[in-house]
């Protein structure tokens, strides 16, 4: 394993009022955190600081649809920026060090290009690790455009990832791409581009006789996926239909044209199935019920229903606000095949970028976001039951904290369920001071 860079190796941990925040995360029913003796003076009241990225890159951590880490073989690990030698590499999360040492970088790259970003897939029948990376639609290169898809090996016994398979999906910079694996082992991207109408439709490509044969990035045959606002964007899951219990692809994307088109929308693919045979289905339709904030996950199968969505409306850009009206939406697909919702932040929360992690130990709903909007300040937490969905009001408790980092915004997590044997972890950046975060919440 390659040695951390020097800024991952002087990272530190100062945090305090661990009694406070054990306090409240009670109080919402949340696991209390581990708090070893803090440092003195504290600048970190919730979580921990982690290394620099520098001033090469922004956002890191972003974006909103994408998922940056994930678990395996005992141990966290995350796509991250490695600033000392200007590049993203798989790093492992050192648990019992977190507090001064919590990432050692491996050397296994991700990405060479300056302010790409990366959607990360483990797959634990195959022990292979998938990622999807882009630069982003706002960076000004104009050279080596590749949608890439990249396929790593894991050795147990070393600790180590290798490249397997590189493959471009398309040529071209997009605001976010997610990626997702089916039941019969292909691969699927999905991502919205220009449209040539002035707007934006939703386009999605999948492998098919090999990782590195994919079909052409096409739009789902569905209503409201071919004329998006220049502001959408889209993600998918893969899933297990309530009704059905077929195998699918699911593909959730947002709509803010003017007209009748606007909405929340989601199309569904059965596995196996024609690509031209899909399943549309609109959430909402009301003005301003979706914004170009998605994070969604899934449960391979349970009582309570297949997939949850977590989703910003734009109730906030009303003229005039009203601040009870819900800002943030986590939305369920019941057994029935029908759709329920439940507000987990309202207006006056003003809060951003939300996502959503699935805990299976507990059968609890986790939802992190940033608060201020828009570039951010402390990431907060809620929680809610599988069955009832209902979310306590308020900002919630404090999970990454610092006064000395006070833009932290960004949180991203894992496309996995967790556990008691994984814990929940979260990592965020702050743009102004070039540093990542994070906080890891037990859940025994």
């Amino acid at each position: 394993m390659a040695t951390a860079p020097s800024s991952v190796a002087s990272a530190r941990r100062v945090r305090a009022r661990s009694a406070g925040l054990a306090t409240a995360m009670m109080v919402l029913g949340l696991a209390t955190l581990v708090t070893p003796p803090s440092a003195s003076p504290a600048a970190v009241t919730a979580g921990y600081r982690d290394f620099s990225y520098s001033g090469s890159i922004t956002a890191p951590t972003g974006q909103k649809p994408e998922s940056k880490l994930w678990f395996t073989d005992g141990s966290w690990w995350g796509a991250l920026w490695n600033a000392s030698i200007r590049r993203m590499e798989i790093h492992r999360f050192n648990r019992g060090s977190q507090a001064t040492h919590a990432w050692t970088a491996t050397g296994a790259v991700i990405d060479t290009r300056r302010n790409s970003e990366a959607d990360v897939l483990w797959d634990q029948k195959s022990s292979k690790l998938y990622v999807v990376t882009h630069l982003k639609d706002t960076d000004s290169a104009t050279t080596d455009l590749g949608l890439r898809f990249r396929r790593f090996g894991y050795n147990a016994a070393t600790n180590a990832y290798s490249l397997e398979v590189t493959h471009d999906v398309v040529s071209r910079k997009v605001e976010a791409a997610v990626m997702d694996k089916d039941s019969r082992g292909r691969l699927w991207v999905t991502y919205t581009t220009d449209n040539g109408r002035g707007g934006r439709e939703v386009r999605v490509a999948h492998s098919t006789t090999s990782d590195t044969t994919w079909t052409s990035p096409s739009v789902p045959p569905v209503a409201g996926a071919g004329n998006l606002s220049t502001d959408d964007i889209s993600t998918l899951v893969a899933y297990v239909d309530p009704v059905s219990s077929q195998r699918s692809i699911g593909v959730l994307w947002s709509n803010q044209s003017t007209g009748s088109g606007q909405g929340l929308y989601f199309a569904s693919h059965r596995d196996g199935s024609s690509d031209s045979v899909w399943t549309g289905t609109r959430l909402c339709q009301t003005t301003r019920c979706p914004d170009d904030h998605l994070n969604i996950k899934s449960l391979t199968a349970d009582a309570s229903g297949a997939v949850f969505a977590v989703v910003k409306t734009s109730l906030n850009d009303a003229s005039p606000a009203v601040p009870t009206d819900p800002l943030i939406v986590v939305y369920r697909l019941n057994l029935s095949g029908s759709w329920t919702k439940s507000v987990a932040w309202r207006v006056a929360d003003n809060l951003t970028r939300a996502i959503i992690v699935l805990d299976t130990a507990n059968r609890r709903v986790h939802v992190f976001g940033a608060a201020p909007c828009c570039s951010g300040g402390v990431i907060y937490t809620k929680q809610a039951s599988f069955d009832s969905l209902a979310f306590p009001t308020g900002l919630g408790t404090p999970f990454i904290k610092s006064s000395t980092d006070t833009k932290i915004n960004n949180p991203t997590s894992t496309k996995q369920t967790v556990n008691a044997t994984t814990g929940l972890l979260v990592l965020a950046g702050d743009d102004s001071t070039r540093f990542y975060l994070h906080n890891l919440l037990p859940l025994g």
